[in-house]
């Protein structure tokens, strides 16, 4: 009995010593090294009007001055794209293209980039002039449940 009892406590710190972490373990995960980007839009974007936007990408805390690609696509909310433009670079991590935008409402900007493996799309909405009624429903439609159905609960 007590040479089962001493081959199973045996049997049992071989395999607890087997399940030990490798202090090593964190590197052989694949480091991310996100790439993030801050859109500046005008604040009075008018029909017809040029939209000269900007876009600063940063990796690591400093500025990406050459990324694989960066560029901005333009939508409605009815899914009609405006065109995809390519961004001009300002040598100092910051990227520019103008947009002339050809009807009142609700835009979506989407930024496209890549750098050292981290691709990113960040969108942002922009309105123009004024929204459309089409617009202010597809808002509505859009909106979290909670703001849709508030009724008032204390």
């Amino acid at each position: 009995m007590k040479r089962n009892t001493l081959f199973i406590l045996v049997v049992s710190l071989v395999l607890l010593t087997g399940c030990q972490l490798r202090e090593d373990a964190a590197s052989l995960y694949k480091e991310e090294n996100p790439l993030e980007a801050e859109i500046s839009v005008p604040d009075d974007l008018v029909k017809g009007g040029s939209a000269a936007i900007t876009v600063t990408l940063t990796q690591n805390g400093q500025p990406v001055k050459d990324p694989d690609f960066i560029h901005m696509n333009w939508t409605r909310p009815d899914g009609t794209s405006v065109g995809m433009r390519s961004m001009r670079n300002l040598k100092d991590g910051s990227y520019r293209s103008e947009q002339s935008l050809e009807f009142d409402g609700l835009y979506f900007l989407k930024v496209h980039a890549s750098n050292e493996g981290s691709t990113i799309t960040p969108t942002r909405q922009v309105v123009v002039g004024q929204l459309t009624p089409e617009d202010i429903q597809y808002l509505q439609e859009q909106a979290p449940a909670d703001i849709k159905n508030h009724e008032g609960h204390h």
